[in-house]
């Protein structure tokens, strides 16, 4: 089976050229529908501001800590691009650990060159602070860095580098006896540049470079440029070719390859070719390999782009309500709920009746990605449009960045009045989650009561009496109930439904089942996963329960029909499907599957199962659009109203966690494929997963070769690139105060 890809040396001249397979891409991608209505929107990809992700760009000779793209290389700990004293950029090193990531091509040694210093001010007792560094989790000899910038060798030892990605490390050494105040006057390390290679190669490399004024990608001879890339629809190759140097003439090949299949040539032409229009339409919505190599001489390639059409998708409905009857909305997190569990959502027990009722008369979301797998930063993905690594809630001491523009926010400056009801510290107003409420309730977590999280019958009542109070104008009310989270203890009755009642459970009476599990191996069974299966699903009940009362207090008040409710979770939970229990420390699907039901009164096209993905990140604008809103201009993610007619685009999902210290997981969800990558001080291993055939995630894919796994590489390079060195160093008042953090404790995110 073979096809054509089309090429254009220039707007006048056309040829053909023969690439096998463009159309297949094994099991992971699907294939566009026969027939698709016009595309309505452009799309461009820019392959200068792409290429710092590429794989050309992590073998670099040196990494200017300062210059764009360099957020690739650096990993989280260090600040944005500051000026010194004498004006001269450079970043600091601005928590407990900063990383820099750069690959190797063999594990011969090599003699580094660090430019950096510490700078700061204080008495020559606190300059005395010490740099300790690590390549890949081993210890490397310490370096005596001076005041101010200066460069200092480093030997990377053999059997420390690694062939591929390494780590470099700087960890600060604090002094444990010293005053705070005079831990604040401290030095910090600043760098702005390190020398991998004793040369920088320039003759040979790939790399970024600028001639009077204008960017280019500079390709030595032979030298190749490696992409991953989707291709749009109506997508073209476009770039103008340039002779590097006074050598002969350079000519450029463009090559393209799909999975599964070898890259064949598409395009070849010669310098001096300007505005060049190589036609990829045959490989709409697939991922390609895309290489471009120098023959003959140097070549430089200026304006290199992958232009073409956004997902084809009808233009959306109106809004369904107009801004003088804009109706209430209502959301409904529940903490720790997979979506799996529900009846709505296929699940056998019958956990939900209630929930399930609503969605008989809603929008129910089959497919919604949670961007975190705990609650602080998932809960704040969905409450801003954004992702982690822009809205800032990451860690445990990290509160919603200043600047970010919240639902709450939003809908009250249209006039909505504003509440909150949370029973979960990590969405506390400590954390800026109270901003845009009019009133903000944190319910708090108490270790004496035996449950530990105030029930979602408490939040119920709270919530009626705020309603009796403010149901004369449009509000907003966001509950957060928390009931499902560890530690499960239902009230009597609820888990028992789900149990059979002949067995003696060997579980019973343990406070903390699941913990108990993990520790003694000879409890890891299948009758008491059963067991603490039946408190989780107990807890649900509980909720489903309670929500049914609050939707019938809605009724006989006379505002169900003019309330919009959004059901959906922070994220879901981990029965040993992976090894493990409870959430956080991983991103397989039971963890980011969560439900999303909304229910539109009165709005057409408002009740069926949409199976297009979704993500917490397009609740917000989905909300605002649904209401005739604008949607803030920097909001990530997109509104779902769109695809209520069934044609599903290109989505992706990404999602982070860094709960575990010195730990960090990403993923990248898209059409049914998943690539997992996990990183910690010294090493990164990726997964690969076909949803489709594999929706438990229990036969991960050699990601080698495979096109996919590098594309999802690629993308989570450049999804969290920036986020260390655009996040400035914490002020005092935005750490946590003893009492939230045993707060914490108490909910298991810190240790005893």
């Amino acid at each position: 089976m073979g096809s054509e890809v089309h090429c254009r040396q220039a707007a006048s001249q056309r040829a053909t050229c023969p690439i096998t397979h463009c159309i297949v891409l094994v099991v992971f991608l699907s294939t566009a529908a026969c027939s698709r209505p016009e595309p309505v929107r452009e799309t461009s990809v820019d392959l200068l501001k792409m290429f710092p992700y590429t794989e050309n760009a992590f073998d670099p000779a040196v990494i200017d800590f300062t210059a764009p793209g360099a957020e690739t290389y650096l990993v989280r700990g260090w600040s944005a691009p500051e000026p010194l004293a004498n004006g001269q950029l450079a970043v600091h090193v601005n928590e407990t650990m900063a990383q820099v990531r750069f690959n190797v091509s063999s594990d011969e040694p090599r003699h580094a060159t660090l430019h950096c210093g510490l700078t700061g001010s204080g008495s020559d007792r606190v300059w005395r602070q010490s740099i300790r560094l690590q390549l890949n989790g081993r210890m490397l000899p310490p370096v005596a860095f001076g005041t101010g910038l200066n460069e200092h060798p480093l030997q990377l030892p053999r059997g420390a580098l690694h062939v591929g990605e390494n780590r470099l490390a700087f960890v600060p050494r604090r002094m444990p006896q010293a005053s705070a105040e005079s831990r604040d006057r401290q030095a910090t390390l600043a760098c702005d540049w390190i020398r991998l290679r004793p040369d920088d190669r320039d003759g040979v490399t790939v790399r970024l470079t600028a001639r009077d004024g204008t960017q280019a990608l500079a390709l030595p001879a032979a030298a190749t440029a490696t992409y991953f890339v989707r291709v749009p629809e109506a997508a073209w190759l476009g770039f103008d070719l340039a002779r590097a140097g006074p050598s002969v003439n350079g000519t450029l090949s463009v090559s393209v390859g799909v999975e599964g299949d070898p890259v064949d040539e598409v395009w070849h032409g010669g310098s001096g070719k300007t505005d060049a229009h190589i036609d990829l339409s045959r490989c709409a919505n697939r991922v390609i390999r895309l290489e471009l190599t120098a023959r003959d001489g140097d070549v430089e390639l200026r304006r290199p782009r992958l232009v073409g059409h956004g997902d084809a998708i009808p233009a959306a409905p109106n809004a369904p309500y107009d801004r003088a009857a804009r109706p209430n909305v209502l959301v409904y997190l529940i903490d720790t709920l997979r979506a799996d569990h529900l009846g709505s959502y296929g699940y056998q027990r019958p956990t939900s009746p209630h929930i399930d009722a609503l969605a008989q008369d809603a929008l129910l979301f089959a497919h919604t990605s949670a961007q975190a797998s705990w609650t602080r930063p998932a809960t704040a993905s969905l409450l801003t449009g954004l992702y982690p690594y822009t809205h800032g809630a990451l860690t445990l001491q990290d509160s919603l960045r200043p600047d970010v523009i919240t639902l709450a926010e939003t809908l009250h400056a249209q006039g909505y009045t504003t509440a909150a009801y949370v029973t979960n510290i990590n969405v506390g107003g400590k954390f800026g989650f109270d901003r845009g409420f009019d009133s903000f309730n944190y319910l708090a977590e108490d270790e004496e009561r035996p449950a530990l999280h105030v029930g979602s019958d408490v939040v119920n009542e709270s919530a009626f009496t705020w309603l009796r109070e403010h149901a004369g104008r449009p509000f907003f009310l966001y509950l957060h109930v928390t009931d499902p989270h560890a530690p499960y203890l239902p009230p009597p009755g609820f888990a028992e439904r789900f149990r059979d009642p002949a067995l003696v459970w060997t579980l019973e009476g343990r406070k903390r089942p699941e913990r108990a599990m993990a520790d003694h191996a000879e409890l890891m069974t299948q009758e008491n996963l059963h067991y603490l299966e039946s408190l989780y699903d107990g807890e649900i009940a509980f909720v489903d329960e309670n929500f049914g009362k609050l939707v019938e207090y809605l009724k006989q008040q006379g505002l169900y029909d003019n309330t919009i409710i959004l059901v959906t979770a922070d994220h879901g939970e981990e029965f040993f499907d992976h090894g493990g229990f409870e959430h956080g420390y991983s991103l397989y699907q039971e963890q980011l599957t969560v439900p999303l039901i909304i229910r539109l009164p009165g709005a057409p096209h408002s009740v069926g199962r949409v199976d297009c993905l979704a993500r917490q990140i397009d609740v917000m604008p989905t909300l605002l659009e649904i209401l005739g809103i604008a949607v803030p201009p920097a909001v990530e993610g997109h509104s779902l109203w769109h695809r209520l007619q069934g044609l599903c685009g290109n989505e992706e999902s990404f999602a982070q966690t860094s709960l575990a210290p010195r730990r960090e997981q990403m993923a990248l969800t898209s059409n049914g494929w998943k690539v997992l990558q996990r990183s910690n001080t010294h090493d990164e291993k990726n997964e690969l997963f076909d949803l489709k055939n594999d929706p438990h995630e229990q036969h991960a894919i050699e990601p080698k070769s495979s096109l996919v796994a590098a594309y999802g590489r690629q993308a989570l390079r450049q999804w969290s690139a920036g986020a260390a060195p655009t996040v400035k160093r914490r002020p005092a008042e935005a750490t946590p105060d003893a009492a939230t953090m045993e707060r914490l404790r108490v909910l298991g995110y810190t240790e005893d």
